[in-house]
């Protein structure tokens, strides 16, 4: 049986997202005093406890992550090399692609936008 759907993980399949997340972390860690390391920092991600656990002076740990968010918007994930013309390919060849992946649908559009691959693609 040929199938005709593809599904695609999006970070670090699609996206080179962790070296994204790690560049941030490296800059933050530059100007706040936490004494930590980014692959410690890089665990945290998706702890919603993340602001107690990095750091005992909490108004830190809450600026890290504030500016951590401010650096999303500027240093974005690109795309794996070759990956947009891939996938036009396979919708020009009447595939139908997909992205399985834990961030939210507006995020999921953000990342894609931003590492300037059209979301229309998927479906």
């Amino acid at each position: 049986m040929n199938s005709q759907r593809i599904y695609f993980d999006l970070d670090d399949t699609l996206l080179n997202t962790r070296e994204t997340l790690l560049k941030r972390i490296t800059l933050l860690l530059e100007k706040y005093p936490l004494g930590a390391d980014s692959s410690f920092v890089y665990k945290l991600l998706g702890n919603p406890e993340r602001e107690h656990l990095l750091g005992k002076e909490e108004h830190i740990s809450h600026g890290f992550w504030s500016d951590y968010e401010r650096l999303r918007k500027k240093i974005t994930a690109i795309p794996i090399l070759g990956v947009k013309e891939m996938l036009e390919g396979l919708v020009s060849k009447g595939k139908k692609i997909g992205i399985i992946t834990n961030n939210t649908h507006s995020k999921t559009l953000e990342k894609l936008q931003c590492a300037g691959i059209n979301p229309a693609l998927f479906n």
